[in-house]
């Protein structure tokens, strides 16, 4: 039993690592390479969007009806930020550290 409790302790202090070193876009009027897209983790669900704006409340919709966590504005879009970032490597051109 210990042992499990531990390797779920360390697989938490490797997400909370990743965690820190997340980006987000330096900006968010223009559409990022690859366009405005999102794929919700838990649902596969994928969402494509011309502005950032529209993706948020399509994601605010599907994660209210199927009962996701973060459901405020901010966090949906620090989600997007986060994995449009991600997909491009944290590319300086278009991100920032957090």
């Amino acid at each position: 039993m210990l042992a499990s409790t531990t390797a779920k302790r360390m697989s938490t202090r490797t997400t909370d690592n990743e965690t820190d070193n997340m980006s987000r876009l330096l900006d968010t009027l223009t559409v990022p390479p690859g366009g405005w897209k999102y794929t919700q983790p838990q649902t596969d669900c994928k969402f494509f969007s011309p502005n950032k704006d529209e993706m948020e409340c399509e994601i605010f919709r599907h994660r209210e009806y199927r009962g996701l966590p973060r459901q405020t504005r901010r966090e949906i879009g620090l989600d997007i930020e986060r994995q449009i970032c991600s997909a491009l490597n944290n590319d300086p051109a278009f991100c920032r550290p957090e």
